[in-house]
């Protein structure tokens, strides 16, 4: 239980370093300008997270249970594929922000950043599989350290790019004492080898974590296209606020992946069950405290936290909230499955609601955007019920996987 915790406070530690990092811009830059940085931030989830799921995240599941050797070995050939795949993904970005104006300089810094932004992410997996929590959540906490101090102490600008500069630099920094923990033997043999070996395994994670997440976060893209930047900026400040139930979501899928595997490999198919379900009552129960907390917060108090879109974040929450709940339940259902070894069929679950999901989202934009509405807000009520649909398959499946 002791490494749960520990790891939970690890990917808990992450989710407050990006909080603080969205906090430093919100209060530092124009709204339109945080709107670009939602983007930005939403563009680094979908790269860095689905390169992740292929490599690092696959890793846990299928080989943290190794002898020593064997877990270096797939550890390392896991981490290679991983850069390999974060040089295409800035490549990718370059590309992109050629054909984007005002996106072209804040996408041409996060390709720079790329790289070290899947070390940093993918070392807190490799490490909390080696038993090595704690050093985990020092790297986490050493990470927020260093935003804290360099944004507030040595920064004195209000441009987003330098910001963003900053960021990398930072998460470069991070990268190399966490890769120097996990001490892997890079190179290209090994990353040939872990996408041959595991191509379709990788190929089932890569899909299962877009469809998922590639669905939930395009709604920044949505919003800002047939809406404004700003909108776009108050869905990133409500997932700001939002930060105690992303703590837990997230935290979950690094913490229960290992220690859920292990149960299965004893049979104890009901403790995996009571896990999952204990989990998503602590999410009901955070994203109940968040909806009073943030409805008694006076809009001057938001304002110290969020600048300029404070005000707009305010009224999309409760519908932001809701979205994160469903999305967090589907989330900590699908740790399950995976555990259990049910990727296939939990992936058909995601293709078979992805559309339903992404109609339900973009059809929320256009209701609310004609009733005069904000289309953030409509976007989050869409999300939510396409969500919703995804959790109640996934409990299904869960269950009779448990009684079979």
């Amino acid at each position: 239980m002791s490494r749960i915790v520990l790891a939970v406070l690890s990917q808990g530690m992450a989710s407050v370093a990006s909080m603080v990092l969205s906090i430093m811009i919100a209060r530092a830059v124009p709204v339109d300008d945080f709107g670009v940085f939602a983007i930005t931030f939403s563009t680094w989830i979908i790269v860095v997270g689905s390169i992740r799921a292929g490599t690092a995240e696959l890793f846990v599941f299928e080989h943290s249970a190794k002898s020593s050797a064997q877990f270096h070995k797939k550890m390392s050939d896991a981490l290679s594929a991983g850069l390999v795949l974060s040089a295409c993904g800035s490549l990718g970005l370059v590309v992109i922000a050629l054909f984007i104006p005002y996106l072209t300089t804040a996408f041409l810094i996060l390709a720079a950043g790329v790289p070290a932004l899947y070390l940093q992410d993918a070392n807190r997996y490799f490490l909390v599989a080696k038993k090595r929590q704690l050093s985990a959540l020092g790297i986490d906490l050493l990470y927020v350290v260093l935003i804290i101090v360099i944004m507030t102490v040595i920064t004195t600008s209000n441009e987003l790019s330098t910001y963003l500069w900053e960021w990398v630099a930072i998460s470069w920094i991070a990268a190399a004492v966490g890769t120097a923990l996990v001490r892997p033997k890079i190179g290209l043999m090994g990353s040939r080898s872990w996408i041959g070996e595991q191509s379709k395994s990788v190929i089932y994670f890569f899909l299962d974590f877009i469809v998922a997440n590639g669905v939930a976060n395009s709604a920044v893209y949505f919003v800002a296209a047939w809406g404004s930047l700003a909108d776009s900026a108050a869905l990133r400040g409500s997932q700001v606020l939002l930060v105690p139930i992303l703590l837990i979501m997230r935290g979950a899928s690094v913490a229960l992946g290992p220690e859920l595997a292990r149960f299965v490999s004893r049979g104890r198919k009901h403790r995996v069950v009571q896990i999952v379900g204990l989990l998503s009552l602590v999410q009901l129960i955070a994203v109940l405290m968040a909806w009073v907390l943030v409805a008694v917060i006076p809009v001057t108090t938001a304002e110290v936290i969020l600048g300029d879109s404070a005000s707009n974040t305010l009224s999309i929450f409760p519908f932001a909230a809701l979205a994160t709940l469903m999305l967090g339940l589907a989330t900590v259902a699908m740790v399950g499955l995976k555990a259990a070894g049910d990727v296939r069929h939990s992936l058909k679950l995601k293709i078979a609601t992805a559309p339903i999901t992404l109609g339900l989202l973009v059809s929320g934009i256009f209701v609310s955007g004609a009733a005069g509405s904000s289309g953030a807000a409509g976007s989050q009520v869409g999300l939510a019920a396409g969500e919703g649909v995804r959790t109640g398959l996934q409990w299904v499946r869960l269950r009779l996987w448990k009684n079979t």
